[in-house]
Parts: structure tokens; sequence; C-alpha cells
């Protein structure tokens, strides 16, 4: 992964950060950094842990939001 896109993946784990403080009024930015972390697991080597391990997380933090 590029540095870039490591900068770019902390400040969208901050904001998801920031977004669970108030789960129902920000729904449109968990749905952003949601879609960016689909967008950049697919483009990285398909590690198989990683995968799975995204696989588990990603709709846990939906439920979170409630979506």
């Amino acid at each position: 992964m590029s540095q870039e896109d490591k900068e770019e993946a902390f400040k969208q784990l901050q904001s998801l950060a920031e977004a669970g403080k108030n789960p129902e009024g920000n729904q449109q930015t968990a749905k952003g950094v949601i879609r960016f972390f689909r967008g950049l697991f697919i483009e990285l080597p398909k590690t198989a842990k990683l995968i799975e391990q995204w696989e588990k997380l990603l709709p846990a933090i939906a439920d979170f939001f409630g979506f």
C-alpha cells in the first residue's frame, strides 16, 4: 500500500471514529468510509486472512450505523 493510501486510510478511520460518537446522525459519513475501504481492499493483493477479517468487520460497522 502506498504511503498516500495509508495516510488516507488513517484519515478515514479517524472520520469513522468521530462518526461513531453519534451513529444515527453520521450514517452518510460511515457509508463513505465503508465505500473507501471496500475499494481499497479490492485493489490490494488478496491476502486470505486480511480479506476474511474484513468480511467480518464490515458487517459489524454497517450494523453499528444501522444499515
